[in-house]
């Protein structure tokens, strides 16, 4: 029992330090079986401790006891590679607004991140116009837990260069 609390306490400190990490990017922080990783998860969720968002394919999990819910939003958004290009790319467009193709691949992100808060949007015919909600409370986000999302943004970065 000892074991399992003290897995637990390094999964909460994990999920608390790196906001919005998935199942299998924790299972390879922490080089934990599957089912053991699961089991914790699921109990640290009963207890109140994490809560979880499905982002697509991946379960997301985040601290209750620590974190706003406005910051699990910017942490779930800033952990999707789309959406964190078009919130970098909305935050520096400042009050201008980011314009991108109203047929555009990303319209499935700005809607939920609309929906979550995150972006304001409006419609300009072919042309949506999106703007951070919040700058300040992004920029804030950023330098708490900029760290953790390195790695995501080097992946992110990688995969753009893959690309061309």
């Amino acid at each position: 029992m000892k074991e399992s609390g003290s897995f637990r306490e390094l999964l909460l400190n994990l999920i608390r330090e790196n906001p919005g990490l998935h199942f299998r990017e924790i299972q390879r922080r922490t080089a934990s079986a599957v089912g053991k990783l699961d089991y914790n998860l699921y109990q640290l969720e009963r207890e109140g401790l994490i809560s979880s968002r499905r982002d697509g394919k991946v379960l997301r999990f985040f601290s209750i006891d620590q974190d706003s819910a406005q910051d699990r939003m910017l942490a779930f958004h800033l952990r999707n590679w789309q959406s964190r290009d078009l919130l970098i790319r909305a935050a520096d467009s400042g009050d201008a607004g980011l314009p991108i193709p109203g047929n555009s691949k990303y319209r499935k992100n700005v809607e939920r991140m609309a929906e979550d808060g995150i972006l304001q949007v409006s419609d300009r015919g072919d042309t949506l116009i999106i703007s951070v909600t919040d700058r300040d409370s992004l920029l804030k986000f950023l330098k708490k837990y900029g760290d953790s999302f390195i790695d995501s943004i080097a992946s992110s970065i990688y995969r753009l260069l893959d690309e061309h």
